[in-house]
């Protein structure tokens, strides 16, 4: 998966986490932890949150 697709799933996760119902009032670091872990998995070994969301770095 390349950057931009990877990218594009995790701003859609993101999003998706932030809105639904079962995720309000939960702090957003959870997420972020959520994502840390599954960049890892598919090998990318560095990300950075922006404002904007999501973007990896390295691979």
């Amino acid at each position: 998966m390349d950057n931009f697709k990877l990218n594009e799933a995790l701003l859609f996760t993101a999003d998706y986490f932030n809105k639904s119902n079962h995720n309000l009032g939960k702090p957003v670091f959870l997420h972020t932890i959520k994502i840390m872990h599954l960049a890892i998995q598919l090998g990318y070994n560095e990300i950075v949150v922006l404002s904007s969301g999501y973007q990896v770095m390295a691979k």
